[in-house]
């Protein structure tokens, strides 16, 4: 074989076994579906046959799909570690342009999706010192790492190896690109560094130009032991940052700390937690962060529905430090940490929570009523029912009576409360001012009687009241009402009504006002009620034509109580309509053994107000309730209600107790606590029975056994019935 022929054939099998696919070539080391296209894509494009290069391109996105973190995954194990620059090779041929951008996206959208990746991480801060498009995706994926790149950032920033002293520069660049993901990190971390990185930081924090640096830049100022070269640089710093956010020349770093926590209480009050700094939107978990000398940045993943709390006592906290004395952080505190508790899920942790605090009731009673009014007027201002709870128990637990309504300032948060839409955070306010034993009348002490009616009825089920414009369509409505399981309705035609307002005094409060009458009608109900205690907090249902409806919304756009709808809405359309009304105003239903316990307590609070005999609260308001619960499906509440009546020295209260206790179609021990009841108030009250009561009375003495004629003789001997009755009973007995 001749020479030239001889190399031709070396030069021919030199070339064949370079275009063997580049999988094959390295399969014992990616054998993963696609990686033989992944090789030989970059094999073609390197040796120029871009036709091949686009063949193997398309199988391999076909292959992977929409999987891109498998592309990646291919990719990251192949041979070819400089394919990035591949890439862009590809990228300058215009016949693989277009699925050499797909291919790229792909894996930087696979980068970014494992971003947070420490190696990765750290790889992609080292190509920051490199040029073209290697920097720019190095630099696009420190974005997409957001605050999760702080760390690492921050370390090489701090490192005095040769290596990373050269990427300082490009590490303050990439800080400033990736903006407001870092002002959070950063700014925990800056009172802790070293002088030379903390005035980097403060430029970085200035140029990204966001206030929330501003509290912990003031703080680093205010430290007594900054270093002079330092100090000018985070002055310099914190004066562009003030004037871009237009801060005052004397406000304190406690100042504005506290106006930090105020700010992301609000937030949090207000919004979902997507919108707080540090909320990762990948893991639906709010990132707190800390720094610690040798471990550096530390981040803490926490409940997104606490983020914002957890953030705002972490602020306050801070203020507290920087001032023992700032009350109000001390309220903002109290009422951030009491929030959080009662958002976590039953059981859910909140790691941020160090396991060596106390639960928040503990810090909130040792508090004092002083910081106990700001929680629960906070809360009362936010609608914030379990807040408002919590507040008020620990009001109960902590305060006595000059402190409940004798607060500083205008603001009355406890009186507030007896008029709070929600009847559970009204009864717990009207149950801890009688708990007070107050000596004298208070603004609003002539509603915590008819609150605690309004208890005793609690039952689980609904009352509404229904104001009809004619005695048709009243009876409509009430029918309508009635037939939705859990509501009773109560009807009239106005609601001057004197049957109507004994009805309203003697149940367990109105849910709900339903009227059809006209605009103005519906005006001037809304007019009349707001300046009824009991009906105050009820919003209106106006089940009105459309013509009614634009009046209505023309003239009371503001109005919070009223609402309106077509009329005739019967069984669910017209359910739906009273719980979006409801639910708007009047807080959760009371149900089961918690409407039990309320009606429980109440009745013996007015046994306590009965017994008392003060001025304060006129206990004869409750009398109406009183007599209707001797008539209670529940018989402990019959019983209960039946000793506060004997307290009562009236004739409808000792009737009522007579009436019901001869009633023989009661269980026996209630009849014989009745009449128990009924022998201490004619103890106490002489007897103002009627003749024909006195006559069953009697009736009960002759002709019962056991412990109902026991109970009957005591009633008859206290009510100081003629002797005769007994000497006939001697003489004859039968």
């Amino acid at each position: 074989m001749s020479v030239t022929r001889r190399a031709l054939l070396i030069v021919s099998l030199f070339l064949a076994a370079s275009t063997l696919p580049a999988a094959a070539q390295s399969s014992a080391r990616n054998d993963l579906p696609g990686a033989e296209s992944w090789g030989d894509f970059n094999h073609y494009v390197k040796i120029a046959l871009p036709q091949r290069a686009k063949e193997h391109a398309e199988h391999l996105l076909e292959v992977v799909g929409d999987d891109s973190v498998a592309l990646l995954d291919i990719v990251e194990k192949g041979r070819y570690r400089d394919y990035e620059r591949t890439l862009e090779r590809a990228l300058k041929i215009e016949s693989l342009r277009e699925v050499t951008q797909r291919l790229a996206e792909k894996i930087q959208h696979a980068k970014i999706q494992v971003i947070r990746d420490k190696k990765r991480i750290i790889d992609d801060i080292r190509r920051l010192h490199e040029g073209g498009r290697v920097r720019q995706n190095a630099m696009e994926r420190l974005k997409a790492a957001g605050q999760f790149a702080a760390p690492l950032l921050l370390r090489t920033l701090q490192s005095e190896k040769p290596e990373d002293r050269k990427l300082h520069s490009n590490v303050v660049v990439a800080m400033v690109a990736i903006g407001r993901p870092m002002v959070y990190p950063l700014s925990v971390a800056i009172s802790r560094l070293e002088p030379v990185q903390m005035g980097q930081v403060a430029q970085v924090l200035t140029d990204i130009g966001y206030p929330r640096a501003a509290p912990f830049i003031k703080e680093v100022l205010e430290s007594a032991t900054l270093d002079a070269d330092a100090r000018e640089k985070v002055q310099q710093a914190y004066d562009l940052l003030a004037a871009q956010v237009h801060l005052p020349a004397n406000v304190t770093a406690a100042e504005l700390f506290l106006t930090l926590g105020e700010n992301l209480y609000t937030a949090a009050t207000r919004g979902s937690p997507d919108n707080l700094p540090g909320f990762d939107p990948k893991t639906k978990k709010g990132i707190v962060w800390s720094y610690e000398t040798q471990a550096g940045l530390l981040h803490t993943p926490v409940p997104p529905q606490v983020f914002g709390d957890v953030l705002a006592m972490l602020a306050t906290k801070r203020a507290l430090r920087l001032n023992p004395n700032m009350e109000r952080a001390v309220s903002g505190w109290l009422m951030a940490n009491q929030r959080r508790e009662n958002r976590l899920a039953e059981g859910e942790p909140d790691p941020s929570y160090a396991r060596t605090m106390r639960p928040p009731q503990f810090y909130l009673e040792m508090a004092g009523p002083l910081r106990e009014h700001d929680v629960l007027h906070r809360a009362l201002e936010d609608g914030d029912v379990d807040l408002a709870l919590d507040a008020i128990n620990a009001l109960d637990a902590t305060a006595g009576t000059d402190a409940l309504v004798n607060r500083h300032g205008a603001i009355q948060p406890l009186l507030q409360a007896l008029s709070f839409p929600d009847r559970a955070v009204r009864f717990a306010a009207a149950f801890t001012l009688t708990n007070a034993r107050p000596k004298a009348p208070f603004p609003g002490s002539y509603r915590v009687v008819p609150i605690l009616t309004e208890a005793v009825g609690q039952r689980g089920g609904r009352t509404a009241l229904i104001i009809g414009r004619d005695e048709k369509t009243r009876n409509e409505m009430v029918a309508n009402v009635d037939q939705l399981d859990g509501f009773n309705a109560i009807g009239g035609l106005s609601f001057l009504d004197q049957s109507l307002a004994d009805q309203i005094a003697a149940g367990p409060g109105v849910d709900l006002i339903v009227t059809n009458l006209n605009a103005a009608g519906c005006l001037e109900l809304q007019r009349v009620t707001a300046g009824d205690y009991r009906l105050a907090a009820s919003p209106i249902l106006a089940l009105v034509p459309d013509g009614v409806q634009f009046e209505l919304k023309s003239q009371a756009p503001q109005a919070n109580r009223l609402f309106w709808n077509q009329p005739g809405l019967e069984g669910e359309s017209l359910l739906a309509a009273i719980e979006d009304a409801v639910a708007s105003t009047r807080g959760e239903k009371i149900t089961g053994k918690k409407a039990d316990d309320y009606a429980m307590r109440a009745i013996h609070l007015l046994g306590e107000i009965a017994l008392s005999r003060g001025e304060v609260f006129n206990v004869r308001e409750a009398e109406p309730a009183l007599i209707a619960a001797l008539k209670d499906p529940r018989e402990p509440i019959q019983t209960e209600a039946g000793v506060v009546l004997a307290l009562l020295d009236t004739q409808n209260a000792q009737q009522a107790l007579a009436s019901n206790a001869l009633d023989e179609s009661r269980p026996v021990f209630v009849r014989v606590s009745l009449l128990n009841s009924l022998a201490r108030s004619a103890k106490q009250y002489g007897n103002h029975l009627m003749p024909v009561l006195v006559d069953r009375v009697l009736h009960v003495v002759e002709t019962s056994t056991g412990d109902v004629a026991i109970a009957a003789a005591r009633a008859h001997g206290a009510l100081a019935l003629p002797g005769s009755h007994l000497k006939r009973m001697v003489v004859d007995p039968r």
